[in-house]
C-alpha cells in the first residue's frame, strides 16, 4: 500500500469517501490516517487507530516493508471477531513477487 493511491485495489470494497479523497500513501498521509483516520479523510469507517506517538513510526514502516511490488495479488477477505463479520481487509497473496 505505500506508495500507492488510497482505494486502488480494484476488488476491495473501499468507502467512497476514501475512492475520491486522492491521498497516496506515504508516512506523512499514513500518520494522519493512523491518528485519526475520520479527520483526514470524513465519512469512512476506519475504526483502527494509533494514538501513541512512538508506536506510529514503526507501524509506518512496518507497512512500508511489506508493501508489495506491482505484481504483488491482493484480495479482499472479511475478518470475523466473535464469529460476526467484522470489516473487510485486503490481504496479502503474495509479500515479494
Amino acid at each position: 500500500m505505500f506508495g500507492r493511491p488510497a482505494a486502488s485495489v480494484a476488488t476491495f470494497p473501499y468507502w467512497e469517501s476514501l475512492r475520491k479523497s486522492g491521498v497516496t500513501w506515504d508516512s506523512s498521509s499514513l500518520d494522519k490516517w493512523l491518528v485519526d483516520p475520520d479527520g483526514f479523510v470524513p465519512d469512512n469507517d476506519m475504526a483502527f487507530r494509533v494514538p501513541n506517538k512512538e508506536e506510529r513510526p514503526m507501524v509506518i514502516e512496518y507497512l512500508k516493508d511489506v508493501s508489495p511490488n506491482e505484481d504483488a495479488c491482493v484480495r479482499s477477505k472479511t475478518v470475523r471477531r466473535g464469529g460476526r463479520a467484522w470489516m473487510p481487509v485486503a490481504v496479502l497473496e503474495c509479500i515479494r513477487c
